[in-house]
């Protein structure tokens, strides 16, 4: 586990303000059924900051260089603090691979 993350938080919000960022299918029913959209989990990425994030580790798989970022954030309007797990084996190569309720 490292305490610092291994993916670029600035770049994974590049990719999704500009419509690129990849969700995972089950990240994204897990967002639809705390009333997520698609446009809500792009505006949350686009609130992260470093403060939010909790830890990076290696993929539980075991496939080499791929590590996941968590952040937890306080959705005030939601009233509800938010789990989102990034993963990926480059800086800004990831997709969001978890968007629930913590």
């Amino acid at each position: 586990m490292k305490l610092l993350p291994c993916h670029e938080l600035t770049a994974i919000q590049a990719e999704f303000a500009a419509g690129k960022g990849s969700v995972t299918t089950k990240a994204f029913r897990d967002a639809q059924a705390i009333n997520y959209t698609r446009a809500d989990i792009r505006d949350v990425v686009a609130e992260l900051t470093v403060q939010d994030f909790v830890k990076s580790e290696p993929d539980r798989n075991g496939v080499p260089g791929n590590w996941h970022d968590t952040y937890n954030y306080d959705d005030v309007a939601g009233d509800m603090t938010l789990y989102l797990k990034f993963a990926g084996t480059t800086i800004i190569d990831v997709t969001l691979t978890s968007f629930k309720e913590k």
